[in-house]
């Protein structure tokens, strides 16, 4: 059986309890080990063969190897020659590793299945995008108040996975962050003091009050339907325009009360902001 590779004889070995049997012969494993061994190109603390491996008897000296009966084990080896070359075989060890993406693919299914414990709240509002310091960039940068805690996995397409945080160092909640539109254009319209065009809402006309209608994005529509409850930040800066925004604020934040509206009800924290 020498003639035959290692992975030949595994196959063989698959065959059938016989032939299972036959190609665990330790001597042949102890030639296979101290021919192929040094042509490894790598090996490490955990694949690495026992130190006393080659150098032991395989078996005690009032024992024999022609002992075993066919179909039993017969007598107990010091070492299973097979196993430490398998573990240690480049080949061996490629085989049984699972490839990274189908394990990706496999994990992140499974921990969709499992309902989170940490609350999830979508924050926005023309306080987040308006004012010279962001509050986002605020919160992330104030450890003593709310220590960031990582990335969730959990991603929604157009929006991503949002920023936990940790209160208290035992409640972690995370906080999905809707901004109007792209941060260059944010950025213009905030220097120049020009109004943008907010693509988390269309309006659809009015209603019967003459109130306009608010609707949200489809992918804000989603996190509606996710989330736990609400942050909306005005800017209290606008005092000039105070009517108007508060009714532009108005329009919003309903829109998106009636999109969440289900089987429970969801919490909406305003946060009302200036630059100081």
């Amino acid at each position: 059986m020498t003639f035959l590779s290692p992975a030949d004889l595994c196959h063989l070995g698959a065959t059938s309890r016989y032939w299972r049997a036959m190609v665990r012969d330790p001597l042949l494993w102890r030639y296979f080990l101290l021919r192929d061994m040094p042509h490894w190109p790598s090996i490490d603390h955990v694949t690495i063969p026992h130190p006393d491996l080659l150098d032991a008897p395989l078996i005690s000296e009032d024992e024999s190897l022609d002992d075993r009966e066919e179909g039993n084990e017969g007598i107990k080896l010091k070492f299973d020659y097979m196993s430490e070359y398998l573990k240690g075989c480049p080949f061996s060890r490629q085989q049984w590793l699972p490839t990274r993406p189908a394990y990706e693919v496999v994990t992140s299914f499974f921990q969709s299945l499992v309902p989170s414990s940490e609350p999830r709240y979508a924050m926005f509002g023309p306080g987040m995008e308006q004012l010279d310091v962001s509050l986002v960039t605020r919160l992330m940068h104030a450890p003593d108040i709310l220590p960031v805690s990582g990335t969730p996995h959990r991603q929604i397409n157009g929006i991503g996975s949002g920023i936990s945080y940790m209160f208290n160092n035992q409640h972690k909640f995370n906080i999905l962050t809707l901004y109007s539109t792209n941060r260059a254009e944010r950025e213009r319209a905030r220097v120049q003091q020009e109004s943008i065009s907010n693509k988390l809402f269309t309006f659809e006309g009015n209603d019967d009050s003459g109130d306009p209608v608010c609707v949200p994005a489809p992918q804000v529509q989603q996190v509606c339907q996710v989330v736990d409850g609400f942050i909306y930040v005005a800017n209290a800066d606008t005092m000039t325009h105070h009517t108007q925004w508060f009714l532009t604020d108005q329009f919003q934040i309903r829109a998106v009360l009636n999109c969440s509206r289900g089987s429970t009800s969801k919490p909406l924290l305003v946060l009302s902001c200036i630059s100081r």
